[in-house]
């Protein structure tokens, strides 16, 4: 990077990606006929702005809109249309997921959480995390135990109406089809929307590495990578690393209330974003990028997007030690609950960080054993006390593992179709 620090790291690395998805979203929403494009919190806020910018110079292009959501919010709320089914959800693996993780998704308070504990045999040991076979047993039992189902099931009732009458007001109802735009990975806040809404949503992403059950596949369209492929590009991508750094000042969403009658509003965790002097910085750096471009035809295309995001890409996969320290320093929650915050390259020690080496983490896989993890894993090894020749390794290895993971899954979802 020519201007290290922060804000030159950020304007020649995520502003591209930033302003030219945004006018790639925006095109793409108009050429489907949508007058409106809602931008979702808090990974969209600077695609946000910029989209503001966009529309002031051309305003053929769909009215930016900026909704107030997380998956946790929106997932309270569809629980209660789900029913056993949003143990799902609730039992996902993640980065340090425990038992405390599972009731704190299923919004339990901490005493009913130590009921569910002692009723499950998870006393004693409710922070300690949860490896693959737990997390589907849990998924599997939790439903049958009364102390979980009753105050979940009345938790989930309380926050649909309010969930509701928020999107109701932001404009969801309006027409019977309506248009968002969001970083992607899976597509379930598209799925929650939907269900709590009842309206047609089409999606706009980032990047998308599978979508919903039973989902039409022609709802979801991606400008970087697509479920079917992308794999060079998945593999050199951190999608952890994007939500810290692309984001917004305010802090998570984690529900909904009721001011006035019939008045309906956000409620947050905290007062701000633990990075909110960043992102308020970021946030200038993509106002000032977007009119510059603005002096641009802005009717040409925003570029191959593999191309925008190619300085960003190299960034995320092999980071130099100045840019891990300066992004890995970010504080960042891979989780529906966004309390729990650390930063997003995790410091290893010798331990965690030979589990990044592709046999040993194959064999811990193998055996459902947990492994040392990191919301940003290649700026975790820059960042460590190893030599350069094994952050080199470490570097290659994780690529590999990624690479053959997508491989795996690119095969399981082919097998899928051909036999469904």
């Amino acid at each position: 990077m020519s201007d290290i620090g922060f804000d030159g790291l950020y304007r020649e690395a995520f502003a591209p990606v930033v302003i030219s998805f945004a006018k790639w979203a925006l095109r793409a929403a108009a050429s489907d006929g949508y007058g409106e494009l809602y931008f979702l919190a808090r990974d969209m806020y600077p695609v946000y702005i910029a989209a503001l910018k966009l529309r002031e110079k051309d305003g053929t292009l769909p009215e930016p809109k900026y909704i107030y959501v997380s998956r946790y919010a929106l997932r309270r709320a569809e629980y209660a249309l789900l029913g056993e089914e949003a143990l799902r959800h609730i039992c996902l693996n993640g980065i340090n997921v425990t038992f405390r993780v599972l009731m704190q998704r299923a919004a339990l308070s901490d005493a009913e959480a130590e009921r569910v504990a002692a009723d499950t045999g998870y006393a004693d040991r409710m922070d300690k995390r949860l490896d693959r076979n737990e997390l589907y047993e849990l998924k599997h039992t939790l439903w049958g135990v009364e102390s979980f189902r009753k105050p979940f099931k009345r938790y989930a009732d309380e926050a649909f109406m309010p969930a509701r009458g928020y999107l109701w007001e932001s404009g969801i109802f309006k027409d019977n089809s309506v248009a968002i735009c969001d970083s992607g990975w899976v597509g379930s806040i598209q799925q929650s929307i939907a269900a709590i809404s009842g309206a047609q949503v089409k999606g706009y992403y980032l990047g998308l590495y599978e979508i919903p059950r039973r989902a039409k596949r022609d709802a979801y369209e991606t400008w970087l990578f697509a479920p079917e492929g992308g794999i060079g590009i998945k593999e050199r991508f951190s999608n952890c690393l994007f939500e810290a750094v692309i984001s917004a000042p305010t802090a998570m969403t984690v529900g909904y209330e009721m001011y006035e009658i019939g008045r309906y509003r956000p409620v947050a965790e905290r007062e701000v974003n633990p990075n909110s002097d960043r992102m308020k910085a970021a946030g200038e750096i993509i106002e000032n990028e977007t009119v510059k471009l603005c002096g641009e035809d802005i009717a040409k295309t925003a570029g191959v997007a593999e191309d925008v995001c190619a300085n960003m890409l190299r960034v995320m996969s092999e980071p130099t030690a100045e840019e891990a320290e300066i992004l890995g320093t970010f504080l960042f929650c891979d989780d529906v609950v966004g309390s729990a915050s650390r930063e997003v390259a995790a410091l290893f020690d010798k331990r965690e960080f030979s589990d990044q080496m592709i046999v040993r983490r194959t064999v811990k896989k193998l055996l459902g054993k947990n492994t040392a993890e990191s919301g940003w894993l290649e700026g975790s090894v820059v960042r460590s006390d190893a030599s350069a020749v094994s952050k080199r390794r470490a570097l290659r290895d994780i690529r590999i593992y990624k690479k053959l993971m997508y491989l795996r899954k690119k095969c399981i979802s082919r097998l899928h179709s051909i036999f469904s």
